[in-house]
């Protein structure tokens, strides 16, 4: 089986993979069937992947195809390299023109189904199987296979600061990149001998930075899904009205828990620590970071920054944290705004790294495709900024 993001019953994951299976199975029939003769194999590979990478890596390309043929039939969870990302995605691209064409649509799918207002609280469905939209926003952590080339040209023109800053390891993604790109960009080929080099010491031995980057990218993963994939929704009562701080809390580990186990990160939820409890305790061997989750309208909300934070900070002689906020209503920005302000003296007095995250809960979101990509995810400038 195909490793399924989004929280979802076991019941919905193997549906997904069964509707997963139809798909893949077509279109990998089209690979194996007849005496087709390699030409025409890497015509159909063209389809799946980028023409260049095709005539490079054919065999990685058809091996690749093979994979996910196999792994969707079986019974173990696979997770998914950046270049069978990519395959999917593209298999799931031919699915949708299918589904334009309503005279030929054999999978019984729509691209969205919307949701009865009864409908809006509840988290995913076996229903939601049935739409395309569901594996776009279920199957991916990110869409960060679709910009290799972007990244790597951005490495030729500023260097790897502007990578690491955004989080982004593009030693994974070298199966996507061209031969001729790898031997001219002396810092691509830098960085990928490296990652090379390193993998004997361990997959996940994260540094520092690393660590510190993946925890960040935890909380911009988070305020992504809550405003372009309406997770904001089940932070919101059937009544109307919103749901708790423990929920907020327990949404948000539910939604770390994968990325967490995949990169080695221990998450331990409301250990006692010195004068109280602390929401989460991320660890990667001796590096820890604190993750306190607040809502804007707690009306202890400056207390829980500017005095339990720091305490649980200084007894646990942690010295870094994430302050994460949940805004419900746009009267709480307001009430925010001095957040940065607050941080940056906190931090300078007590020689500690607090970063904030402001996470738009909001009812009535735009569209994902109306929304200015500066705003859609909050604080993503604060990678790496520890």
């Amino acid at each position: 089986m195909l490793k399924i993001y989004g929280g979802c019953s076991k019941e919905i994951i193997k549906k997904a993979n069964e509707k997963l299976s139809d798909f893949i199975d077509f279109q990998y029939d089209l690979l194996i069937s007849g005496n087709d003769s390699l030409e025409e194999k890497k015509e159909v590979l063209s389809l799946f992947f980028p023409e260049l990478i095709v005539e490079e890596k054919t065999e990685k390309c058809l091996q690749t195809m093979k994979e996910l043929y196999f792994w969707v039939n079986d019974s173990y969870m696979h997770t998914l390299t950046p270049i069978h990302e990519y395959a999917l995605y593209q298999i799931l691209e031919q699915i949708k023109d299918l589904i334009e064409d309503e005279e030929d649509n054999p999978y019984e799918i729509q691209e969205y189904q919307p949701r009865r207002e009864d409908e809006e609280n509840i988290g995913f469905t076996i229903e939601d199987t049935n739409t395309l939209d569901f594996y776009y926003s279920n199957c991916f952590l990110d869409h960060d296979f679709l910009d290799v080339a972007k990244y790597t040209n951005n490495l030729e023109e500023n260097g790897p600061e502007l990578l690491e800053m955004l989080g982004f390891d593009i030693v994974q993604y070298q199966d996507l990149i061209p031969t001729d790109i790898i031997e001219c960009n002396k810092q691509l080929k830098r960085l990928l001998d490296k990652g090379t080099n390193e993998d004997s010491k361990g997959l996940f031995n994260l540094s520092k930075a690393e660590f510190f980057k993946h925890i960040n990218k935890l909380a911009s993963l988070f305020q992504h899904a809550v405003i372009n994939h309406s997770l904001y929704k089940l932070l919101w009562n059937d009544d109307g009205t919103p749901r708790n701080e423990d929920s907020a809390q327990r949404l948000f580990l539910n939604n770390i828990y994968t990325y967490c186990d995949t990169y080695e990160i221990d998450v331990s939820k409301e250990p006692n620590i010195g004068r109280g409890p602390v929401d989460f305790k991320l660890s990667h061997g001796a590096l820890k970071v604190l993750v306190e989750v607040k809502l804007a309208s707690n009306s202890a909300f400056w207390h829980g920054l500017e005095v339990q934070t720091v305490q649980y900070m200084t007894s646990e002689s942690v010295k870094y944290a994430i302050f994460l906020v949940i805004v419900y209503e746009e009267v709480e920005f307001e009430k925010i705004k001095e957040i940065e302000n607050k941080i940056k003296k906190l931090n300078s007095e007590y020689s500690i790294e607090i970063v904030a995250h402001i996470i738009d809960a909001t009812k009535n979101k735009p569209s994902a495709s109306k929304l200015p990509n500066e705003e859609s995810i909050v604080n993503s400038d604060k990678i790496g900024e520890f």
